[in-house]
């Protein structure tokens, strides 16, 4: 019984790390005029890093309150990682004309899933295997 269940702690595990090694990051620069990107498309799973390169203080905060970054002093960086498909306003609470948009896409994910065996008789095992084709972490499938 034990073995069973190291088999799907180990496929989570592989999906975690897949999901770290796929993950992209986008450097978003603030300035003293506003966010030199002001679009931004990234992809679910992926990080933007909010870097401070003005030499006032800043906080970028998300519209709908999802994330909000601690106050940045010069040269700082903040980062979050966007996961699911949607569209995200945010601006700076020092000076609300600085505003910003991340499109975050999400392909539609397709599950595989195979077995040991092909029948299973009461009171014997068999190993699932599978995967999600997004590698997205905590998806759920039913």
């Amino acid at each position: 019984m034990k073995r069973l269940l190291l088999v799907p702690l180990a496929a989570v595990a592989a999906v975690l790390v897949a999901v770290a090694a796929n993950a992209r990051r986008q450097t978003v620069q603030i300035m003293k005029n506003g966010f030199t990107r002001q679009t931004a498309t990234i992809s679910a799973g992926d990080a933007v890093t909010w870097h401070d390169a003005d030499s006032a203080d800043h906080q970028v905060v998300a519209d709908d309150g999802s994330f909000a970054s601690s106050v940045l002093h010069a040269d700082q960086s903040y980062s979050h990682t966007f996961a699911g498909e949607r569209t995200l306003r945010y601006h700076d609470s020092y000076a609300r004309l600085h505003v910003g948009t991340l499109m975050v896409s999400a392909p539609a994910a397709t599950v595989s899933l195979s077995s040991s065996a092909r029948t299973i008789v009461y009171g014997t095992g068999a190993t699932l295997s599978g995967a999600v084709s997004n590698q997205l972490a905590s998806e759920s499938v039913t």
